[in-house]
């Protein structure tokens, strides 16, 4: 495999990645918002559940937007 094979392997290799984070991301959220009070696994509550899925969310959007505009400081940011 040459190297440009390679590199675009791995740009979409990392996008895929990114969005399904992202998709679980969103789950996550939703089922934070709609059980607020109830504690999730490791003693958090639905509503920090959520706020914290704000982050991940944030979190895939740098590395995609790295992986797919090629912009590595995004990457290493990410």
């Amino acid at each position: 495999m040459d190297r440009g094979n390679a590199f675009t392997c791995m740009k979409y290799t990392l996008i895929l990645c990114n969005v399904f984070g992202f998709i679980l991301a969103i789950f996550n959220a939703l089922f934070g918002i709609g059980y607020p009070q109830e504690k999730w696994p490791g003693g958090y509550t639905g509503g920090q559940m959520a706020i914290f899925s704000l982050f991940v969310m944030a979190f895939t959007t740098i590395g995609y937007c790295g992986a797919q505009h090629h912009k590595g400081y995004l990457l290493i940011v990410y």
